[in-house]
């Protein structure tokens, strides 16, 4: 089945997306190909890089790059962390021919096929989208609705995932109303643009598709019966897409809320795993990708984090370390009947073989993609920034640090 996926992007956000599209990539059914569609304007110049970074996955994908101009050099930029390709997204009535496309903004990660989403019925709709909670219980409502050009906000919608049904849209010529909208200088830009041309026609589509962050605090009270308290525990334990729609995001905030899945994904693409461990310190990326505290709030009942009760179930597991500390989690782990594929050493010198029959590999022997690999680093903590240099070329699926306290934090 082939599903077309947008992206809006510039030069300075090329890897967010290269992060998402392997996320997307990824969590793809064997029979689902994606056809995907890159929006950029004349000044980007990063295309090699893309094709790159994702040539690995190219049975999954087909890559098309669309120039939509310099049509949104005029378009309100009101906030400093959203750029102008948000806007290019107004344009794909007239860009493509697809009957349909599902949008993603770059600042996502997909956690499942898409096939669901993209069958959602739009029969004479134009869009379908997650309700974005705050809109529906502002105090301002009404005032909002007056410059946003809506009769009220009872179908309003986030704009970073959206399912686009664009032969109804060139129908009605969606694409010209969208850019005469331009002229209101809207308070969210393009999202209430859309909102507003597409009033009447919107289908809302569950929480999960489009799990946005910003909101982990939130109370089932605050919610005011715009999501039922289920499907909010659903998506927060099994969210289909997560949206860090906020300022605080995964690769420049160590506390970002589900930070966790954006950096797994990020270690599955070489290019983009290459790219931030050179932009950050070591330091950095111990705390951001391997010390994560799991995102908590009233809906999450399990935690995303791995812990050792659950690595019974990981494709393969790897032990770092041959001390007295990788003996303690070795017997912690034998006592549930598990047991690591291999042990790994940063040389062998003094080191032996084998270890309760599991063979010790030298760090010099790893091959350097391990992306099946879950790896628990079972040394001191004082030692555990060298051993990150030491492995920060090798692209495993997860990486554990146990504290030096590590049975009672895990």
């Amino acid at each position: 089945m082939h599903i077309p996926i947008v992206y809006s992007t510039d030069n300075e956000y090329v890897f967010v997306v290269i992060v998402s599209i392997t996320s997307l990539v990824l969590n793809a059914n064997a029979d689902t190909f994606y056809d995907l569609y890159i929006l950029t304007d004349d000044s980007f110049c990063r295309k090699k890089e893309v094709l790159k970074s994702l040539e690995e996955f190219d049975k999954k994908l087909n890559i098309d790059f669309i120039n939509v101009g310099n049509r949104f050099e005029a378009a309100c930029l009101r906030y400093d962390f959203i750029s102008r390709p948000t806007y290019f997204r107004l344009a794909l009535p007239q860009l493509l021919k697809e009957e349909k496309c599902i949008y993603l903004d770059a600042d996502t990660i997909v956690c499942e096929d898409l096939r669901i989403l993209y069958e959602t019925d739009l029969t004479d709709k134009y869009i379908a989208g997650v309700k974005a909670p705050w809109f529906h219980i502002r105090e301002d409502g009404d005032r909002y609705c007056e410059q946003a050009r809506l009769p009220n906000m009872e179908q309003y919608v986030n704009a970073g995932v959206l399912l686009f049904n664009l032969d109804e849209m060139r129908k009605y010529d969606l694409a010209d109303q969208f850019m005469d909208y331009l002229k209101y200088d809207m308070e969210c830009q393009d999202q209430d643009i859309i909102n507003s041309c597409c009033y009447g026609k919107i289908v809302s589509i569950p929480f999960q598709y489009n799990v946005m962050t910003k909101y982990t605090n939130w109370e089932l009270k605050d919610y005011q019966g715009i999501f039922p308290e289920t499907e909010l525990t659903g998506a927060w334990n099994n969210p289909s897409i997560i949206h860090y729609a906020d300022r605080i995001k995964p690769w420049n905030v160590p506390e970002c809320c589900m930070g966790e899945f954006w950096w797994r994904a990020c270690r599955n693409n070489s290019y983009a795993w290459a790219y931030y461990t050179q932009k950050h310190s070591i330091k950095f990326m111990v705390k951001t990708i391997f010390n994560v505290s799991s995102h908590n709030n009233r809906f999450t009942k399990i935690p995303n984090l791995p812990k050792l009760f659950s690595l019974g179930a990981k494709q393969k597991l790897a032990l770092y370390g041959a001390g007295k500390r990788a003996a303690e989690v070795m017997a912690y782990l034998r006592a549930d009947n598990i047991a690591p594929d291999m042990v790994i050493v940063k040389c062998m010198e003094g080191n032996p073989k084998e270890i309760n029959d599991i063979t010790v590999v030298p760090l010099s022997e790893l091959d350097k993609r391990q992306t099946d690999t879950t790896l628990i680093v079972a040394t001191r903590e004082s030692l555990q920034e060298e051993i990150m240099q030491d492995i920060k070329e090798i692209r495993f699926r997860e990486i554990i640090l146990l504290n030096d306290d590590w049975r009672y934090s895990l």
